[in-house]
């Protein structure tokens, strides 16, 4: 919407007759002034965890797409500095375990839990047995 808005306005404004194309000067008191109100309102600007990573999140979507050839773990190692959270979450979710014993493991012992004696275990319940 504000892109329409912005596309609509007329390419060439017309400067006021009486200005010159001199920046206007500035007493340096003022900028010092002004700086110093943008400095307390970024100081008193509250930042919560869900804010920063819908933040983290959307620069990650809004950056250049790499090649394909580029393995994602190779990915993360070279962009690990940039987006050090949202690397954590895709190393996490990326490795993929090299034999599945570990997860018939826990299928295993999901069905010793979950049995027709406990069919009413709630599933935040039987994720705490498991996964803790």
């Amino acid at each position: 919407m504000l892109q329409n808005e912005i596309s609509a306005l007329p390419t060439n404004l017309n400067p006021c007759p009486d200005s010159n194309n001199n920046p206007p000067t500035h007493d340096s008191q003022e900028d010092t002034a002004l700086f110093s109100f943008m400095k307390a309102k970024l100081e008193k600007k509250v930042k919560t965890s869900k804010s920063d990573s819908i933040i983290t999140l959307r620069q990650y979507l809004e950056r250049p797409h790499t090649t394909p050839d580029i393995s994602p773990l190779d990915y993360w190692k070279n962009h690990a500095s940039e987006m050090e959270n949202l690397k954590e979450c895709a190393l996490r979710y990326l490795c993929i375990p090299a034999c599945s014993t570990e997860s018939e493991r826990v299928f295993s012992r999901a069905g010793c839990i979950v049995s027709d004696r406990r069919a009413a275990l709630k599933p935040k319940t039987v994720n705490k047995l498991l996964f803790t």
